[in-house]
């Protein structure tokens, strides 16, 4: 009775703030009050604007609210710029208690007619008002463990300003700044800082902005993974760059690979590594294959979609499929592989499935690639379990139900 006394008197305050402010009561905004409560605050997909999430905020900024404020989620909406300095009041002041804060896919952004001036080091440095206020409120959210900020524009001075207080939140265990406009220093901050963390264990950085041809990216997140005894997924699918796009194509490539491939011969934590869409062919999967056919690989995932692989690469994954003992899901959709290639991989498919040893990989994902007649006819028989002693590996394949070229 209790709680649902302070729902309401946290109701009647929100039509006051909105009477204040001359806007309608939303009443989508009520019901999901109603729905999560207080505690695991739900406000995502709600479209709700600066002046509409500004009452909402004055609201929960109550001291009534504020001792029970642990899951906010204020994602999909239209935050700008303008609700920073009123959001970050709020974060520090829910600090005790706040554990979890999702503001993902807003249009918070670095740039801007609100900017200011701080002082740090005796420097001068401007950071727009994203950086200066959000960022720098994150210091003081001891208790912090999901921090999502994908889809917003924050770019490389927002990411270095939060990368500096990332060890100043030593339960955050899940970091997202995918889609964000990071570029090269924003990411080797980022991954820097992340080094020495103590419990980050799920890291997203996918689609980068990579201004420069530089190993330097791949360089750090290798030492991330080399130096980090927590972390297990880590996602840095659809890294770009103009450089690489004219030169080498798009994303990290070959050579970033074997970095990355070179760090992770000593990890024994990561189970979820997601390298999709990053130009990636034969020579990368090759220095993949060094790495995963060696019995102390610990990784579960390998995510490699919408990489350039061929048939030339089949033969280094036909060897990890039968080589590997620990990957469970393998993930090769649109990676250019044809008839021949794919017969190579049915039939290390085929001889791990009628091996006497226990199977770990359960779920092989080749969707968006070219069977021809012959491969056709063997992925179908394996997708039946046809002439296979152990059980089916799952298949994703959309293609096998498609006419042959």
């Amino acid at each position: 009775m209790k709680s649902n006394d302070m729902i309401d008197r946290l109701i009647t305050r929100y039509g006051e703030h909105c009477s204040k402010s001359k806007l309608t009561v939303s009443e989508k905004v009520v019901k999901r009050i109603q729905e999560t409560g207080i505690g695991q605050l739900n406000a995502s997909a709600l479209k709700l604007k600066d002046a509409q999430i500004l009452a909402l905020v004055e609201t929960l900024n109550h001291e009534e609210t504020i001792p029970h404020l642990v899951k906010i989620d204020f994602s999909l909406n239209c935050i700008t710029d303008t609700s920073a300095k009123n959001l970050a009041e709020l974060f520090v002041r829910a600090a005790a208690t706040l554990t979890h804060l999702n503001l993902s896919g807003n249009d918070i952004s670095p740039t801007g007619v609100n900017s200011m001036l701080f002082r740090k080091k005796d420097k001068i440095s401007l950071i727009h008002l994203f950086g200066a206020q959000l960022c720098k409120c994150f210091e003081h959210c001891k208790k912090l463990q999901y921090l999502n900020l994908n889809g917003n524009k924050i770019g490389n001075e927002s990411a270095i300003e939060l990368s500096e207080h990332l060890n100043q939140i030593p339960s955050l265990s899940e970091l997202d700044v995918g889609n964000c406009d990071i570029g090269v220093q924003g990411w080797t901050h980022i991954m820097v800082f992340l080094q020495s963390h103590p419990s980050i264990e799920t890291l997203n950085m996918e689609n980068a902005r990579i201004q420069v041809l530089s190993d330097e990216m791949s360089h750090h997140c290798g030492t991330l993974l080399f130096c980090s005894k927590s972390l297990k997924y880590i996602n840095i699918s659809k890294q770009v760059s103009s450089l690489y796009v004219s030169v080498y194509g798009i994303g990290i490539g070959n050579k970033g690979i074997e970095w990355i491939a070179h760090y992770l011969r000593k990890n024994n934590v990561l189970y979820t590594l997601d390298i999709s869409c990053n130009g990636i062919g034969c020579d990368g999967i090759f220095s993949l294959r060094r790495i995963l056919c060696r019995p102390i690989s610990v990784l579960k995932h390998l995510i490699l979609n919408g990489n350039r692989l061929t048939d030339l690469s089949s033969q280094s994954i036909a060897a990890i499929i039968l080589d590997n003992n620990t990957l469970v899901s393998l993930h090769l959709a649109n990676c250019d592989l044809n008839d021949n290639g794919l017969c190579v991989i049915g039939e290390a498919v085929k001889k791990k499935c009628n091996n006497k040893k226990a199977i770990t990989l359960q779920k092989l994902f080749l969707d968006g690639n070219c069977f021809g007649t012959k491969s056709r006819a063997l992925w179908s028989q394996l997708a039946k379990g046809e002439q296979l002693q152990s059980p089916v590996i799952q298949l994703d394949c959309v293609s096998l139900l498609q006419e042959p070229f």
